[in-house]
């Protein structure tokens, strides 16, 4: 009969339980990149979200889109597949 290895981990809160799923994830080269994509993925909608929250309160529409590549509410069709305005 086989054994079950079971790996047993100190009681902690939330910042040890994500901690310890990093370290759990990023063993596999392929977690490793899908979490540097989610993470990354995530702190582009903080930055997007409070940039929207600032372009609301200071009632500069302007800051909502900012980060993108053109006014998304502009009748633009083209402008869609135009390159980013820093890589030209």
């Amino acid at each position: 009969m086989t054994e079950q290895v079971t790996e047993r981990r100190a009681a902690g809160g939330f910042a040890a339980t994500v901690w310890y799923w990093v370290k759990l994830i990023s063993r596999d080269p392929a977690g490793l990149l899908g979490l540097i994509i989610v993470a990354a993925f995530i702190i582009w909608s903080i930055v997007q979200g409070v940039l929207e929250l600032l372009a609301t309160y200071l009632r500069d529409p302007r800051l909502g889109w900012l980060l993108l590549p053109y006014n998304p509410f502009a009748q633009n069709l083209a402008g869609a597949f135009q390159p980013l305005h820093g890589l030209t």
